[in-house]
């Protein structure tokens, strides 16, 4: 693993299946981080070579003007989650899974805990319960309203997450890693 600092890395983003959370976040660090920044994202259920959600690649593309539709999903891997610097998923089932994975627990963290929301209403994952403040509703077959809400969301994050980044990315300043033991006060 790459020191971690304000003058590159490698961050993988998570969500659940590859389709739309987590490429739209792709979207935004790579267009908040610059190129010295490796960037990409996987699925926990992904099956890999799928396009993103349309109502995604409009809505990222309609207000940041950011063209994602060429991204493919990808699988979750442990050597994607060894070779990242800084691992970001949008569920706490999510970030088990990573760390369950064999890569570093201590750099998988909640993207949403950069800036936790306690107005979002829906489920973080398929099936799964009503989403926590530090976690990013999943707007997966919803209207483009939704992907734009969620689109706000991860703006706010990806900006609350380079912040921390280009500040130094202290472990003690940011939110804590699933690894650590402020991890189940965070999630509780």
């Amino acid at each position: 693993m790459r020191h971690m600092s304000n003058s590159g890395g490698s961050v993988l983003v998570i969500c659940y299946g590859n389709l739309c959370r987590s490429p739209m976040a792709e979207g935004l660090l790579r267009a908040r981080l610059g190129e010295a920044w490796e960037i990409e994202s996987a699925g926990t259920h992904a099956y890999g070579g799928d396009a993103p959600s349309g109502p995604g690649v409009e809505a990222i593309q309609r207000e940041h003007n950011i063209d994602i539709s060429r991204q493919r999903s990808a699988p979750l891997t442990v050597s994607g989650m060894q070779a990242a610097d800084h691992v970001l998923t949008m569920s706490i089932q999510q970030a088990n899974i990573a760390a369950s994975l064999g890569g570093n627990p201590g750099q998988v963290r909640l993207l949403g805990s950069f800036v936790p929301d306690t107005s979002e209403n829906g489920s973080a994952d398929p099936g799964g319960a009503q989403a926590s403040p530090l976690e990013v509703v999943d707007p997966m077959g919803g209207s483009y309203e939704e992907y734009r809400k969620c689109l706000d969301r991860l703006h706010a994050c990806v900006d609350g997450f380079a912040k921390w980044v280009e500040a130094g990315a202290d472990p003690s300043d940011g939110p804590p890693p699933v690894a650590s033991p402020g991890w189940r006060l965070q999630v509780g």
